[in-house]
């Protein structure tokens, strides 16, 4: 079962659907026509294949992997795809090559001469869907993308995946939302596993939380019903967050809800 289908058999929702899984023919279009699509891509791939009659609303470009990380977690538990596996969306993408980095599978690559200028400028003459970026972390990316005219970032540390000791989304949230707020949607990933997170990304402006684990481990547990367990007890403790602390709707939820533990353990004002 696709965990996009069970998403989607929920709720609609936001969904990023990543470009390396899904090949150049999508089957989960006509499974879920009405769903309001987001893909992940390299900054190498072409976007003329997505289109807002194929569901999708905009294109995320990733910009935080110019390479792949070296994931220790993978390398300690021995990470790899067991024998007899095969992958039918990636086949178009892999029949011209062995396989390797930068060597037989063109699609799925990185672009490590990549610019803002170049980039940015290429898909918006490409496609009218609109244009996010994932993978700021820091408030100059951000007020680059703001004058490159996107219509959203993403604040986004791969999970701490692709270069160990970055800080955490929340932190870099705080620093990029005085630049950002306002100028361009501001969403943010990694970390996020209660309600209560939320409300505070929510604080600290924020106007999209994505989550992938949470909906994953759903699905291990119990399938579609576990999924949508995983979602009502999110957005139930976000709600009821909001109650406790006094807010009857989003727009009340403001950085003076929220106070952070100095090194002195005093409380003092995030701002």
């Amino acid at each position: 079962m696709y965990l996009d289908r069970v998403l989607m058999d929920r709720r609609p929702m936001p969904f990023r659907l990543a470009r390396s899984r899904i090949g150049r023919s999508p089957p989960i279009f006509s499974a879920v026509p009405k769903v309001s699509f987001c893909t992940c891509i390299s900054l190498n791939n072409l976007i003329d294949e997505f289109s807002p009659a194929a569901g999708y609303k905009a294109v995320v470009l990733t910009v935080d992997a110019p390479m792949f990380g070296r994931r220790l977690d993978d390398l300690r538990n021995g990470f790899s795809v067991p024998p007899g596996f095969s992958f039918p969306n990636l086949s178009a993408q892999t029949q011209s090559g062995s396989g390797g980095l930068g060597g037989g599978i063109p699609d799925l690559s990185f672009d490590t001469t990549a610019t803002w200028e170049e980039k940015i400028a290429w898909m918006k003459s490409q496609t009218d869907l609109e244009i996010w970026v994932k993978g700021v972390t820091s408030p100059l990316d951000a007020q680059i993308a703001i004058e490159q005219g996107v219509d959203g970032i993403i604040i986004s540390n791969h999970g701490g995946r692709q270069l160990d000791t970055t800080p955490a989304t929340i932190d870099i949230l705080r620093e990029i939302a005085p630049i950002a707020k306002g100028k361009t949607r501001i969403a943010i990933d990694g970390g996020f596993r209660r309600g209560s997170d939320i409300f505070k990304a929510v604080a600290l402006g924020a106007d999209f939380v994505f989550v992938g684990r949470i909906a994953i481990w759903g699905l291990a547990y119990d399938g579609s019903n576990g999924v949508g367990l995983a979602l009502d007890l999110l957005i139930n403790e976000f709600k009821l967050c909001m109650g406790l602390a006094g807010c009857s709707k989003i727009s009340d939820i403001t950085p003076a809800h929220l106070s952070i533990l100095n090194a002195k353990g005093v409380l003092e004002s995030v701002y």
